[in-house]
């Protein structure tokens, strides 16, 4: 499934963050054209005790990027992959191939709004400081997940019935299998030992009947990070759909 921009939480080194991010550049990989990465930052003025901006500040620093994407595009054509905002900074993060003068054209961009910024051009053709905003693996899980069933209520799905939800973890070998499925058994779910994918034979399976709300994607999102925990894989999950 593809997607676009996503916005999302997790904590960093203790501290909440706030992102959004183009997913889309983690499923097609770095664009070759575009090797140089500019990344913005800007100071908050008054940060919340937990490093994040309040909504007033934080809907200026959504002005702040569109300024920041048009002045970039316009004069660089670059692109805009995301942004962070953790512990008082927000982070924006472009990447182009027309870099004279791309460090410039930011500061001024802000100078305009009255913000003051940092900006450092560096040559970055592997995207490293795309992967430092990208999202870790259970928290993209869980977006896919929210997208998925977002789907499904619009094809008109009634995700608030009960049914049977199949989830699947594969393993390179029995030790890490035997300790998720332990784990999973400790968290009240009722976890089968199968055969999993070349490569990843001992597989773990989780039936369960529920409905397709927030508690499910906990599940999914737990099963996720046992899977990550121990070795394994999250091979994700299944449902027989339904209709109104």
């Amino acid at each position: 499934m593809a997607f676009g921009f996503a916005s999302f939480s997790n904590v960093i080194d203790r501290r909440p963050a706030a992102s959004m991010v183009d997913l889309s550049w983690g499923e097609d990989g770095p664009d070759e054209d575009r090797a140089w990465s500019v990344v913005v930052e800007v100071a908050l003025r008054a940060p919340r005790p937990d490093g994040l901006a309040d909504s007033a500040e934080e809907s200026a620093l959504v002005r702040a990027g569109v300024v920041l994407e048009a002045a970039l595009w316009r004069d660089h054509k670059a692109v805009f992959v995301g942004s962070r905002t953790h512990d008082g900074r927000a982070t924006f993060v472009f990447y182009t191939s027309e870099v004279a003068g791309a460090a410039h054209a930011a500061r001024a961009a802000l100078e305009g709004l009255g913000l003051v910024a940092t900006c450092v051009v560096a040559h970055d053709p592997e995207w490293a400081g795309y992967s430092k905003i990208y999202p870790p693996p259970v928290v993209l899980q869980d977006i896919r997940n929210r997208g998925l069933l977002e789907r499904m209520v619009r094809m008109g799905d009634p995700i608030d019935q009960p049914r049977e939800v199949r989830h699947h973890l594969s393993f390179a070998d029995r030790a890490g299998a035997d300790a998720a499925r332990r784990d999973a058994a400790r968290a009240g779910l009722a976890p089968k030992a199968v055969v999993g994918p070349e490569g990843r034979p001992h597989g773990v399976f989780v039936r369960q009947e529920v409905p397709l709300d927030s508690h499910f994607l906990g599940i999914a999102s737990l099963l996720h990070g046992l899977a990550e925990l121990h070795g394994g894989v999250y091979d994700g999950w299944d449902a027989d759909r339904r209709r109104t």
